[in-house]
């Protein structure tokens, strides 16, 4: 059966069915920040400030954003004015100067006049320069006083050297600002220059002109604290390192460049529309084949991943899907990064008549769910650095929590955005957009299979501290599953204990040793005597030990309370180290370990002893278990298949998304997720704002 063609309409029957249980506001809406969103702009040209829904753009083809990455300012071309979205308050577009009328006048910003502004950019002096392509001038916003003035230009259609007041400019591409020497630069591709502007001494100089190297020059950023720029034409892209002592005659020029100017190859781009930097990465947009490409230090296509499951190429039709962003071929494109969210940009065009933004999380490169990606997560690129107003989950657990059985055939490759992590991550941050909850989620998976030698129950305790302050994780899932096999004995026979009294480190030498004197004291050596005097287990001929199935072992009442021990004192340690640890913002870690059945209606497969074990662990060593096994077995039968029904018994493409809504549901209804309200009553709690490091244990 193909899963990918009912996954959709599945998608929307969960979604109603989670929108049935809470009351949503009325036309209460927050953005939603996932991978590819909306910023503003309904798509369609017009004028029109209000909600980020509501609001119309017409050819807004610039954008600048301030330091603290509060306010997105776009340059409105068509509608001659400068529009402002306030990112802290759910992307409100308002008009910041300009009537609306072309014309030129200075004054306060809602009398001043703009003609076709172009280019904008943000000045620490809490300023924005406006390049206007019908006025041939630079203008200044003070966005304190709410004036206006002339910066630069004389209002003719020429260019060259000299005093602001008194040089012509026309032409601008690219404005930059560049605070190493306080200068603005901007490119002129079709008179082949690049000059700066001295917001010091108020003089504009040429840089190059008609360089062989940049016949063109068009697109302009700062890369790793360097002016750097590309050519309208030619694919080389340079950082530019200029002298300090600069000529003031264009006389001075050699060879197109200004003596002492250096031009350093960063990479190659195909018909360069923009430029931008993050991460100490280079990026561009470019008006060929892939539309989005990193440059420097890796060459390689950016690929956009859709919470549908569609990886895709922003500009290339598919022949199915359409066009997400087409780019101008002649135009100015807005593309910029957001200060406070690494590998994010935002990105405006005449064609799109909206602000999108896009993150580079790597979506082509680990978009094979079992592909171990960035600091050992199996998950996407994400930056160790969180972004604000974001709550991060992490998801630990088997082979379940991070792949899937695409068509109930194993040996296939799995798409990561159907994981459960990816799932649950689309469901919150659904939620939180229809709800009007200003916070985004993401959620994060590590996961190992039992195939690499130590089981769900103990390799969390040693690995999930370290990931949760490398990216500073609020809340821990931990996923448990009913694992047949006896591993809560076996792991303690093959390695030595450590201080916590749980199997460390492999050791051959003591793998070596005899069976008996690797058998430590206590729950485990209390298991292996009634084990062998019940005959459930047996010694071999070379005097090992043989095991009977693991739900034949927890049936044994006195046997599963050994089990409970060996298996609850891993999960009691990794609360108690979590305990210890607060998030950046100075917050307790929230631990939740669930408990994830397995197997369809009519699968032998016996979860029942495991699930006992476990609320037995639960209850003996005082950590909260959320006890998915109702909600399970009541749902599996209409959702069948959820899973596959041979070896592993993964989720299907549907039952992973099923089972991630059921966790959200529970999670939040619950009140286990602190930004949630939920339908009991209950007044929802500030972001990380808990009082313990653990909620209370759920029965």
């Amino acid at each position: 059966m193909n899963y990918k063609k009912i996954y959709f309409s599945r998608t929307f029957i969960l979604f109603f069915t989670l929108l049935s249980g809470s009351a949503f506001p009325v036309n209460a809406l927050t953005p939603i920040r996932q991978y590819t969103d909306l910023v503003a702009g309904r798509g369609e040209e017009g004028y029109q400030d209000g909600s980020f829904t509501q609001s119309r753009f017409k050819n807004p083809c610039s954008l600048a954003i301030n330091n603290d990455g509060t306010r997105l300012f776009v340059a409105d071309k068509e509608n001659n004015c400068i529009r402002v979205i306030l990112l802290d308050q759910k992307n409100e577009v308002k008009t910041l100067a300009g009537t609306g009328e072309a014309g030129y006048n200075d004054g306060p910003a809602d009398h001043a006049k703009f003609n076709q502004p172009t280019q904008i950019v943000w000045l620490p002096t809490n300023q924005l320069a406006v390049y206007e392509a019908g006025n041939y001038r630079i203008r200044l916003i003070d966005l304190q006083t709410k004036l206006v003035t002339t910066l630069a230009g004389t209002g003719k259609d020429a260019d060259g050297d000299g005093p602001v007041k008194s040089t012509p400019i026309s032409g601008i591409w690219n404005l930059l600002y560049n605070p190493a020497d306080n200068c603005l630069y901007f490119s002129q591709p079709q008179s082949g220059a690049l000059r700066r502007l001295s917001l010091q001494t108020n003089t504009i100089q040429t840089l190059l002109k008609s360089a062989p190297e940049l016949l063109n020059p068009n697109a302009l950023c700062l890369y790793q604290n360097q002016v750097c720029v590309a050519d309208k034409n030619l694919p080389d892209v340079y950082v530019l390192t200029v002298p300090q002592d600069i000529p003031k005659t264009p006389a001075a020029l050699t060879l197109g460049k200004i003596p002492g100017l250096v031009l350093t190859p960063q990479g190659k781009v195909v018909h360069a529309l923009a430029l931008g930097s993050s991460d100490k990465q280079l990026y561009a947009l470019q008006n060929h084949g892939y539309s989005w490409v990193c440059i420097a230090p890796e060459a390689r296509p950016v690929s956009l991943d859709s919470v549908l499951g569609v990886q895709f190429e922003p500009s290339v039709d598919d022949g199915e899907h359409g066009v997400f962003f087409q780019l101008p071929a002649a135009d100015t494109v807005g593309f910029i990064a957001d200060p406070k969210d690494i590998r994010r940009f935002f990105i405006s065009s005449a064609v799109i008549q909206a602000v999108y933004s896009v993150r580079d999380y790597y979506f082509d490169k680990f978009s094979n769910s079992n592909l171990i990606g960035p600091e050992s997560l199996t998950d996407f690129g994400y930056p160790m650095a969180k972004p604000p107003n974001t709550f991060r989950i992490l998801v630990t657990g088997d082979s379940r929590t991070f792949s899937y059985s695409p068509d109930s055939s194993h040996g296939q490759l799995s798409q990561r955005i159907f994981s459960l992590s990816k799932r649950l991550e689309f469901e919150l941050n659904t939620l939180a957009a229809l709800e009007d909850i200003p916070i985004s989620f993401q959620v994060l998976s590590y996961g190992e299979t039992l195939g690499e030698g130590t089981p769900e129950f103990l390799w969390p305790t040693y690995v999930t501290p370290t990931v949760v302050q490398k990216y500073d994780v609020d809340m821990v899932l931990m996923s448990i599953e009913p694992n047949n096999a006896p591993y809560f004995l076996s792991i303690y026979l093959a390695s030595p204990l450590n201080k916590w009294g749980l199997p460390g480190d492999y050791s051959p030498e003591y793998a070596l040793q005899p069976v008996d004197k690797r058998i430590p004291p206590g729950a485990a050596r209390d298991m292996i005597d009634r084990g062998l005097k019940s005959k459930l287990f047996h010694r071999t001929k070379t005097g090992g030990l043989e095991f009977a199935y693991g739900p034949v072992i927890l049936k044994d009442e006195a046997m599963r309370k050994d089990a409970e021990v060996l298996v609850g004192r891993p999960v009691s340690v990794l609360a108690d180290e979590l305990s210890k640890l607060k998030t950046q913002s100075g917050h307790p870690i929230i631990f939740q370990p669930f408990f994830m059945p397995v197997g369809n209606p009519a699968d032998t497969y016996e979860t029942e002893p495991a699930h006992q074990m476990w609320l037995g662990a639960s209850s003996r060593y005082g950590f909260p278990l959320l006890d998915m096994t109702d909600d399970f077995i009541a749902l599996r039968t209409s959702y069948f298949p959820a899973m596959d029904n041979v070896g592993s018994r993964h989720f299907t493409v549907p039952g992973q998304e099923w089972f991630a809504h059921l966790l959200s549901w529970e999670l939040i209804h619950r009140g286990l997720i602190p930004p949630f309200k939920t339908n009991t009553g209950n007044t929802s709690v500030e972001l990380n704002k808990t009082t313990s490091g653990s909620p209370t244990p759920v029965p």
